[in-house]
């Protein structure tokens, strides 16, 4: 009865290191999987980076652009506006100038004068309030670029936390494994 458990005994050995051959190479296999896939995990998040950075970069520039362009808008409206002023001021100074009645041009002049100085007036008003208008657009410009890093900053929260959900269960995986051989070992011993 020794000698047939002896044999038992030499034949489950034979078996169990049989296996422990078998599954060594598989979990080499397995660990240079997840090692692939956690590089490509890494490589997909950057290009993710990239590409919200760049986004932004070609959002910041879009309106830059509209800006660029709203304000060649409006100065070449401003010089329109003052070259129409300027020729009719030039066109009443010759009507002026033309006349030759001393007291008159006098009071004249100074209507003239008062009537182009409240125009002037006018377009200082119309600077500050492009200039406001400025103001408010960069702040909703700040304010996206504000939600947009929130955004981009919840999405790493959720994959960091959706990575150790994952880690979790693998270490979980690997100790039942283990626990498992253990047995085994045990049941062969």
């Amino acid at each position: 009865q020794t000698a047939e458990l002896e044999k038992l005994r030499y034949v489950l050995t034979f078996k169990f290191n049989e296996l422990r051959k078998e599954v060594a190479p598989k979990e080499e296999q397995i660990k240079m999987m997840n090692e692939r896939i956690q590089e490509m995990d890494e490589e997909l998040e950057k290009v993710g980076i990239d590409r919200d950075t760049l986004k932004q970069t070609l959002e910041g520039k879009d309106e830059k652009l509209s800006v660029y362009q709203r304000n060649v808008k409006r100065n070449t409206q401003l010089l329109e506006d003052k070259e129409r002023l300027v020729s009719l001021l030039l066109r009443e100074l010759t009507e002026l100038v033309a006349e030759t009645d001393g007291k008159r041009t006098v009071y004249q002049l100074k209507d003239i004068i008062m009537k182009y100085d409240s125009k002037y007036q006018k377009e200082d008003v119309a600077n500050e309030r492009d200039k406001t208008q400025e103001f408010d657009r960069q702040r909703d410009y700040m304010e996206a670029q504000l939600a947009s890093m929130k955004k981009q900053s919840s999405r790493k929260e959720e994959h960091l936390r959706h990575d150790n959900i994952r880690k979790t269960g693998e270490n979980a995986l690997l100790v039942k494994e283990i626990n498992d051989l253990r047995h085994e070992k045990k049941v062969l011993a």
